[in-house]
């Protein structure tokens, strides 16, 4: 029969272990270049000051208009876009690799259909740089590498 005070132990040093590897699975290295980032958004900017923000949502699209709304469930951005709970329209003119908005922002992606936005975009703008995915099931993601807010 195993001992009780050898059964606390072993829950502890088990616990203890299951802690080390989920820190280094989840947090990993701290260095831009470490093979254990996944970021979508391009890392090897020389400002160590930029951190990666995300935002998550849903999305639709009207062709008769060239509206692109916006529906922002949850954003940890620290300027003020996207902001969480809200929903933004943005008309936009949609080529094969790019989209433009009213607003002069201009995203680009590798390819896709003219007049339909689905797909991963991208952008770098005075703030950083940008990756926003508009997916075939209504959802949407953005994540960003802010140097600074400039509003």
């Amino acid at each position: 029969m195993i001992s009780r005070k050898f059964s606390v132990r072993f829950l502890l040093y088990l616990f203890m272990l299951m802690s080390l590897m989920f820190f280094v699975l989840c947090c990993g290295s701290s260095d831009d270049n470490s093979s254990n980032n996944n970021s979508s958004t391009d890392n090897n900017d020389s400002n160590d000051n930029a951190k990666i923000y995300t935002a998550f949502g849903s999305w639709s699209y009207n062709s008769e208009t060239n509206e692109l709304a916006l529906h922002w469930g949850m954003s940890n951005f620290p300027c003020n876009w996207p902001e969480a709970g809200t929903v933004e329209t943005k008309t936009a003119t949609i080529t094969t690799t790019q989209m433009v908005w009213t607003d002069s922002m201009t995203w680009t992606r590798s390819s896709g259909n003219a007049d339909n936005p689905f797909g991963q975009w991208r952008t770098t703008n005075e703030d950083g740089k940008f990756m926003l995915d508009l997916r075939s099931n209504g959802s949407v993601d953005l994540e960003g590498k802010i140097n600074e807010c400039s509003k």
